[in-house]
């Protein structure tokens, strides 16, 4: 079991590696490379560089090689508790950790449908773990085109009647036995999610949709583990510790302003937190 795995390798994420590992901390870092840093065409307002967000972000990674932090490029997709600590699971390999770190940055990809939001709370969830007993036996499906949709989809079989991936126009990548790859127009119902409706007029009669786009992101790691959100934010303290024991996050994950300054300085409070052990 890894002593410390810190999902996310931006400002954050490497921040905190260096600190744990300058304090002998045996640190592993797990990054799917989607920092906000690589769509920064420019970079002025922190101290002492000037540069592309590109830039600072390989710059970064090669103070983690410098240090002989290892960092592995694979993206998490299903993120549990164990009896002590952590389990993450990759498309290509299961890790543990006795501290996890979420420095991941804020989700940016979110569905423009019309009823999804409406429906939220009635029929729509973003959490397979969280929500899943709740539609046991019955019809749902799962939005998503990517790894992260088929691992919900298939922790969902073991509850639900029936569970089909709907990819809202867009490829499967990867495999799965029900797959709808129809453009979705509108959500319907009542009371609770009835009908999905497609631009081709079809439909398909469900009670549950859970939302799966693109990568699994800090806010549905956290909410999975049952951690507090607040506007979309993971909540912590000022040490970064959240309410789950031993689960940190920081940077644009968390409240307050999405900048460089401020995830290089929650990084240095987390690993500053993970050193002197959680007193508070």
């Amino acid at each position: 079991m890894n002593d410390v795995v810190i999902i996310g390798a931006g400002p954050a994420g490497v921040s905190c590696a260096l600190y744990l590992k300058r304090a002998g901390r045996q640190v592993l870092v797990l990054d799917k490379a989607d920092s906000a840093l690589l769509y920064a065409p420019r970079i002025e307002n922190y101290y002492g560089t000037v540069c592309t967000g590109p830039e600072l972000y390989k710059q970064g990674l090669q103070q983690l090689n410098s240090l002989q932090i290892p960092v592995e490029k694979q993206e998490v997709v299903s993120l549990q508790m164990l009896a002590n600590g952590f389990e993450m699971k990759t498309e290509q390999t299961t890790y543990q950790a006795k501290h996890v770190v979420i420095a991941t940055g804020n989700k940016r990809e979110s569905p423009n449908i019309p009823g999804l939001a409406t429906m939220q709370g009635k029929g729509v969830s973003y959490c397979a773990v969280c929500d899943g007993f709740f539609y046991k036996n019955k019809a749902v499906a799962v939005l998503g085109n990517a790894a992260y949709a088929i691992e919900e989809a298939t922790y969902l079989k073991n509850l639900a009647k029936s569970v089909i991936i709907l990819t809202n126009g867009q490829p499967l990548k990867g495999k799965y036995s029900q797959v709808i790859e129809k453009k979705i127009a509108s959500l319907q119902g009542s009371e609770t999610l009835e009908t999905i409706v497609f631009e081709d007029g079809s439909t398909l009669a469900v009670q549950g949709l859970f939302v799966a786009l693109g990568t699994m992101g800090a806010t549905d790691m956290a909410r999975k583990l049952g951690c507090q959100i607040e506007n979309n934010k993971i909540v912590t303290n000022t040490h970064g510790q959240t309410n789950i024991p031993n689960f940190y996050a920081c940077g644009d994950c968390t409240a307050g302003v999405a900048q460089i300054a401020k995830a290089v300085y929650q990084g240095m409070e987390v690993a500053m937190q993970i050193m002197k052990g959680e007193k508070e």
